[in-house]
């Protein structure tokens, strides 16, 4: 660490933070950054995260794709020393003073695709490309980073992987759907997801839970067919949730004045049948990037300036603080539970002296030789995520029948208990010390009976894994609920539901369509204390992180807030722990009109209590055939302006269920 020097923060994670600093080893100090990972305890190791994205960077070397300068560990810390970059796409497409050219978005795509064909052909998957983890270096050029969710693809395709990967915006539909057998396409998805987003200067499937997302991207794409998605019926959770019929909407509305090249090639990316998707190498061949205007040059890119990433992040960066100011409160801001310790404990515990009884043998595992491994809770953006990867040896002996000479010995090995295989799957290999025809009777007894006892022993670990490390991941518990339907802050497919779309018939007039004042009104019960509801509600942290974007909000009576740039805006009418009133309006609607949200907040004995009520006043408005689209922290209003409905959608604090009302 001596050949460094700190000069400021770049940013934080879950790890721990991101360091702008000088390498004082040549004669002419480079600037670098280095991502420092907080290490609790020396003995639980590095992350796995941080292991694989080591590992698969010291195998890329590409224009394209960020340098790993160095790694090392440094005291509690270990260290990843990249290349320094100043700014990133994410910065890029935020800077409404310097948007992107056609001929530039043109090059950036290019080099995007010539990094991922590269990272492919190579056998890797990326497995979280967003435009926050494309970074620009000085000279505008174009790297992959964040190669935290990187992975060697299996060369036997019926091992599976995890599907709790890439940011929800970003992340395939079969992913949606919970597969754990998938390919490369799942990289060239969000390809094709942040190639919309630089042709349309915003992302184009921004949804709020999983459900959300694949209610939008079927409304937008279309309802899939047997002969558009032949695998579709065959996916995990294909059966726990029902939309209703969309035609989908045309490439043109959806991303206007694009040229017809760009939407030919975005059609061909993003497809619901991974099979038929494009490959990096393959969209490279379109006629895209050899049409007017033609992809220019480097020498024509953005060159960011050195204070790019301050501008438009400054929650992020304090480049004036005292290097050991910068690790002061580094613990507070993991949002990574480590489950090393009490995962070697449980191993242990479940495994020391169990017993496996059969018919004619009874064998005894003494304990454990080696627990090796690492496991982790991880609350990604609020979806908890565990990671858990474990070498297991255990040690078995079985009396002989009818002899008193030494016991018949052996052992088990478990070399893959990870999130990446359910337990069915999970390779449990027995083995004996010597080879005696009773002891491969007593191996055979052990392969047929024993794995079954094995595999339930190692689904306990895994489930009491969750339950241990759930408590207080997302928003702490003030007591244990009763059996009663719940808001409960999770991931994934929890209830099978029908969402009905929801149309209000009205009529039609020449010069526009009139909207009648719509009143939603829900309650909600959600898991936590009053406070911690409010504090969500009324933090510009958890509002920047929900919206993906700067905002600007003042917590106070009369505060203002902005959204988006400023597109959405309004200011707090009542603002108290018990009720939250709101005031607010899109830009983009006539002056004076503009919608109330109410929130009123009451703590229970076991659950908080929340009656929303939202309104939005009565006006005109023209068939422009442009959706605006508005957020608020956590209520989404949409204004859908190609029907004759009002239809508000109430989306509340990361649940999964999208609420609709007219």
């Amino acid at each position: 660490m001596h050949r460094y020097t700190i000069s400021g923060k770049i940013g934080e994670g879950a790890h721990g933070v991101v360091l702008k600093g000088l390498d004082k080893s040549s004669s002419t100090p480079r600037p670098v950054a280095l991502k420092r990972i907080l290490l609790k305890r020396i003995d639980d190791g590095i992350p796995i995260s941080v292991l694989r994205e080591v590992k698969t960077l010291q195998r890329l070397k590409h224009r394209y794709i960020v340098e790993l300068l160095d790694a090392f560990p440094a005291g509690l810390d270990f260290v990843m020393v990249f290349e320094y970059m100043p700014s990133g796409l994410w910065e890029l497409l935020k800077d409404y003073d310097r948007p992107l050219t056609d001929s530039q978005i043109k090059t950036y795509m290019r080099m995007l695709l010539e990094g991922v064909a590269y990272m492919h052909s190579n056998n890797i998957m990326h497995r979280d490309l967003k435009p926050a983890n494309l970074l620009i270096r000085e000279d505008g050029v174009l790297t992959i980073a964040d190669f935290g969710l990187g992975r060697l693809m299996w060369q036997d395709i019926s091992r599976p992987y995890s599907h709790q990967v890439a940011t929800r915006w970003y992340r395939a539909p079969e992913l949606l759907y919970g597969a754990r057998f998938y390919t490369a396409a799942v990289d060239m998805w969000a390809v094709g997801c942040i190639f919309g987003e630089m042709l349309n200067n915003s992302p184009i499937f921004p949804g709020e839970s999983d459900i959300e997302q694949l209610a939008i991207v079927l409304s937008h794409l279309g309802t899939p067919t047997a002969e558009s998605w032949p695998e579709l019926s065959s996916l995990p959770d294909y059966n726990k949730i029902t939309f209703p019929y969309h035609k989908g909407v045309l490439w043109e509305r959806m991303i206007s004045d694009a040229q017809p090249e760009a939407i030919e090639l975005i059609k061909a990316i993003l497809i619901y049948d991974s099979s038929k998707r494009l490959t990096a190498q393959q969209a490279l061949r379109y006629d895209y990037f050899y049409s007017k205007p033609y992809p220019c040059l480097e020498s024509e890119l953005v060159k960011p300036p050195s204070d790019h990433r301050a501008r438009l992040k400054p929650k992020e960066v304090e480049t004036d603080l005292k290097p050991s100011a910068l690790f002061k409160n580094l613990s507070s801001i993991l949002t990574e539970k480590n489950a090393c310790a009490w995962s070697q404990n449980k191993i242990r515990e479940l495994f020391t002296n169990l017993v496996i009884k059969g018919d004619e043998y009874e064998c005894k595992i003494s304990e454990p030789e080696k627990v090796e491994g690492e496991a982790v809770a991880n609350n990604r953006k609020g979806k908890l995520i565990f990671f858990y990867e474990w070498n297991i040896v255990l040690k078995w002996s079985c009396p002989r029948k009818n002899s008193d000479k030494k016991k018949i010995e052996g052992k088990i090995n478990i070399p893959n208990l990870s999130e990446e295989n359910e337990i069915s799957e999970v390779d449990i290999e027995i083995t004996l010390s010597d080879s005696s025809d009773e002891g491969e009777k007593v191996k055979h007894f052990l392969h047929t009976q024993g794995k079954n006892v094995i595999r339930e022993k190692l689904q306990n670990y895994v489930s009491g894994l969750k339950q241990e490390f759930t408590k207080g991941m997302i928003l702490p518990k003030k007591d244990q609920c009763p059996n009663e339907k719940m808001n409960q802050l999770t991931s994934g497919f929890n209830v099978k539901m029908q969402m009905n779309a929801a149309v209000t018939n009205t009529t039609n007039k020449s010069t526009g369509v009139k909207i009648s004042t719509t009143a939603v009104k829900q309650q909600q019960k959600f898991m936590c204390r009053a406070e911690e509801f409010y504090n969500v509600m009324t933090s510009p942290e958890m509002a920047t992180a929900f919206t993906k974007s700067a905002v600007k909000l003042d917590a106070v009576k009369g505060g203002k807030f902005e959204f988006f740039g400023g597109n959405i805006s309004g200011e707090f009418v009542e603002l108290s722990p018990t009720k939250i009133v709101q005031k607010w309006r899109c830009k983009a609607w006539p002056d004076g009109h503009y919608s109330n949200v109410t929130f009123d907040i009451a703590e229970k004995s076991d659950h908080t209590e929340v009656n929303v009520t939202q309104t939005a006043k009565s006006h005109r408005r023209k068939r422009t055939g442009i959706g605006i689209i508005g957020m608020l922290s956590k209520e989404l209003l949409v204004l859908d302006t190609l029907c004759d409905s009002f239809t508000i959608i109430l989306h509340c604090t990361k649940n999964n269920v999208v609420y609709r009302a007219t």
